[in-house]
């Protein structure tokens, strides 16, 4: 749930213009997302934005970053 339910998770799915309707199962969110994203890289874009979103949370959680959706933005692009 944290990739989809967390308000930074939430920030980021925005800026890559994916929604996910938290009101439905997992599995339907992702059908959904996926259908109204309309792109072939939906699936390798969801996988490395998450795992970005994972990386962060490391930091923010073990090495004391502060959240920043300035710098997930510019490591999830480079």
């Amino acid at each position: 749930m944290l990739f989809l339910t967390c308000p930074f998770s939430q920030w980021c799915w925005r800026l890559l213009h994916i929604r996910c309707n938290i009101g439905l199962e997992i599995t339907e969110r992702v059908i959904r997302a996926r259908r109204d994203f309309n792109s072939c890289f939906f699936r390798e874009i969801m996988l490395v934005a998450s795992w970005e979103i994972w990386r962060h949370r490391n930091e923010v959680v073990f090495d004391g970053v502060p959240p920043s959706p300035r710098r997930w933005k510019k490591i999830f692009r480079d």
